[in-house]
């Protein structure tokens, strides 16, 4: 190689630049996919996909009395999961997420499936698990609180916009170990129905 070229980070390497203005380096680049026709990139999502290590669980409630309430409990194993939640509903509801839930009863298992089908069908799982209406002790502390705006009153619904569990594309790094309980209540004036949907990939590292 030719020059050497220090980055902004104060890391140095060897490059040369060609004749026809491009750049050659001898970095090493790790978790690309190159093909014949050149370096090949994929969004981090796609690629979970791809590897098998992207998940998704996912349910609705149906009829839910005025302040009654739907909700989910989702129980980290050894490793964080990175988490994002979307849902919505057909009137006005409040969303809650709590940290450090304790059951008695964890309720209805909801199925954690791998979106990467041939990845399940070898064995690939979470060490994580989810459940539907769990019976609580200890709600826990609470995280993030959110409100579906899907209109209130007999004469008037229609669904709300998505509810998010953050600023960031509704993004959170569970801690392991834990319990997160995700619970939307009916402020509408009359039954809810409500659905919702959750990505998860794990840290282990």
């Amino acid at each position: 190689m030719g020059e050497q070229i220090i980055s902004a980070s104060g890391v140095q390497y060897g490059a040369a630049v060609s004749p026809d203005n491009r750049l050659y380096t001898n970095n090493v680049l790790e978790g690309v996919k190159v093909r014949g026709s050149g370096l090949i990139t994929f969004p981090k999502e796609h690629d979970r996909v791809i590897t098998g290590k992207q998940y998704q669980a996912g349910s609705y409630f149906q009829n839910i009395p005025l302040d009654a309430s739907g909700a989910m409990l989702l129980c980290c194993g050894s490793c964080d999961v990175h988490t994002a939640f979307d849902g919505r509903t057909d009137g006005d509801a409040t969303f809650e997420l709590r940290e450090g839930t304790h059951v008695t009863n964890s309720g209805a298992s909801l199925p954690i499936v791998n979106l990467n089908r041939q990845a399940a069908l070898a064995g690939s799982v979470m060490n994580a698990t989810c459940w539907i209406s769990p019976t609580v002790t200890t709600a826990g502390d609470l995280i993030y609180d959110a409100m579906f705006l899907g209109g209130s009153g007999t004469s008037t619904k229609f669904v709300s916009a998505t509810v998010t569990t953050s600023a960031q594309i509704g993004q959170f790094i569970l801690n392991a170990g834990s319990c997160y309980y995700f619970e939307v209540t009916n402020k509408c004036g009359r039954p809810m129905n409500a659905d919702f949907n959750v990505g998860l990939h794990e840290h282990c590292e």
